[in-house]
């Protein structure tokens, strides 16, 4: 008696039917980043889609994520909070770089309490957060217009 293998072409894609009766035997489930082939040319082959790379660190590493909210150029602004500190941060993914706006330990953010957001851009040119956790007051950040920041570069007149 000869045993007989079987070979399975995976060359139809991923079926999303939801029942297998209905399938046939080149249907794959629950396939999560695979796709047909590598980037060094295999063909036939299921294989996993290449990860992401880091972009982005939280200030400590007893920081928490408690929020964060999308700006118009596609920056966030991001919430965190450690031990001793809660963080306001601007970060910009198409750049993978990020600056701390506030670092204080004023604002009393909990690792427990998520930070709830809305942004709006004011009068064209200032960026506001309005931000709350439903614990401590609600709040907002306003990012200097462009017109403020001119004035801080402007010598004073003695």
């Amino acid at each position: 008696m000869s045993m007989k293998k079987e070979s399975v072409d995976l060359s139809k894609g991923m079926v999303k039917q939801p029942n297998p009766l209905f399938t046939g035997n080149s249907t794959y489930y629950y396939a999560l980043n695979a796709m047909l082939g590598s980037r060094q040319g295999d063909t036939g082959s299921l294989t996993n889609e290449e990860g992401n790379e880091i972009c982005f660190t939280l200030p400590t590493i007893t920081s928490v994520l408690i929020g964060h909210v999308l700006m118009d150029d596609n920056k966030s602004i991001v919430f965190a909070v450690d031990d001793n500190y809660s963080y306001i941060i601007e970060f910009d993914p198409d750049t993978c770089t990020s600056s701390t706006l506030i670092r204080s330990a004023c604002l009393n953010f909990k690792s427990y309490k998520q930070i709830d957001a809305l942004y709006r851009m004011v009068r064209g040119c200032e960026r506001t957060i309005y931000f709350t956790d439903g614990y401590n007051p609600c709040l907002l950040y306003t990012s200097p217009s462009p017109r403020d920041r001119q004035k801080a570069r402007m010598p004073s007149s003695a």
